[in-house]
């Protein structure tokens, strides 16, 4: 995304592409449902397996999926303004609070799957934060023919 992104002046085609790639997405999920009928096993799960209510299930579905727009957005808006690495970067560091979150505020067992997530998301975002740390190579302006030179161009 980040070599399409380059070419964009604005974050409203960002915007426009992120909700063309959801609408693609929701239309090819929602015909495969209706193919598979995946529908009448959510009415089930709504009914049957749910404790707090069908009305409760659907409104969880729906925020669900405009969290996950969101956070899509959010990290299009990321790589847009900065670059690829970087979203990577927040993601993997976001993945890892969501999971404590769940953690603390649902009081979820911490162990199996729940884990890998947070164990190994300071791998990922520490060369990131190193390459930002080390010194950059200085850049020196060469009067006699008022070009710049870099370290590996002398």
């Amino acid at each position: 995304m980040e070599v399409i992104y380059r070419e964009v002046r604005c974050y409203a085609v960002v915007v426009e592409m992120q909700l063309l790639m959801g609408l693609s997405a929701t239309t090819f999920a929602t015909a495969g449902m209706v193919a598979d009928g995946g529908f009448t096993d959510l009415k089930f799960e709504s009914a049957a397996g749910f404790d707090r209510g069908a009305a409760a299930y659907w409104w969880t579905i729906w925020g669900a999926a405009v969290a996950w727009q969101m956070s899509f957005l959010g990290t299009a808006g990321m790589v847009f303004l900065t670059t690829s690495l970087t979203g990577g970067v927040c993601t993997a560091a976001l993945l890892a609070v969501n999971v404590a979150r769940g953690v603390v505020v649902y009081g979820d067992e911490f162990g199996g799957v729940k884990a890998p997530p947070p164990s190994s998301a300071p791998p990922k975002f520490s060369p990131q934060i190193y390459s930002h740390r080390r010194p950059q190579p200085l850049i020196k302006i060469n009067d006699l023919t008022n070009q710049i030179a870099t370290p590996f161009s002398i």
